[in-house]
């Protein structure tokens, strides 16, 4: 893998502090009166920088959706020798764990289900669903299931789960995302 060079770290770099300083602003002052001003002014960026990254404030929601799918993706790429099954179930408790761990994991959740864009969730969650379905397309599988049908049962299930938690305390993240696969792969699995 080829390190990304100084000026594409840089950029990283204040993508992370905006998203960062926005999540920070939101839990303080509330989603509905934080201004991009503001968090252009608390990120130490001119505003113009953080319109260049996020034209809009639920812009910055679906960034934190696309670093958690980075998760996803992380973890399914080092796969290999792994059983289809076991690597996308280590790809959801992967995702669920960062969410716990992040210091917004749960106030993101919620604000993403009121005020994100449809639009630019549905994509990330195509991504989402791709990565699945490629990552189970050799799984064995019961007799007359539909992979696609069964992948889009599982997203569901997920983001109904990742919903309930953000919701309020359900215990572990982690664990409600393994017991939801047990039952899902119960299901499928021949």
């Amino acid at each position: 893998m080829v390190e990304p060079g100084l000026r594409e770290r840089k950029k990283r770099e204040t993508r992370t502090r905006i998203v960062a300083t926005a999540f920070d602003l939101f839990q303080a002052r509330g989603y509905d009166q934080t201004t991009l001003q503001q968090i252009a002014e608390r990120a130490e960026v001119a505003p113009r920088t953080v319109s260049n990254y996020f034209a809009q404030k639920a812009d910055l929601l679906v960034a934190y959706r696309e670093d958690m799918l980075a998760v996803v993706e992380a973890e399914l790429g080092r796969a290999s020798g792994r059983a289809p099954l076991e690597s996308v179930r280590r790809a959801l408790v992967a995702v669920a764990q960062a969410n716990e761990r992040h210091p917004s994991g749960r106030l993101a959740q919620r604000l993403l289900l009121r005020h994100a864009s449809y639009r630019a969730l549905g994509t990330i969650q195509a991504r989402f669903h791709a990565d699945l379905r490629q990552a189970l397309a050799g799984a064995p599988l019961r007799a007359g299931v539909d992979l696609d049908l069964a992948v889009l049962a599982l997203t569901a299930a997920y983001m109904a789960v990742i919903q309930r938690w953000a919701a309020r305390s359900t215990g572990p993240l982690a664990s409600e995302v393994d017991r939801l696969f047990d039952l899902w792969a119960r299901g499928v699995a021949a």
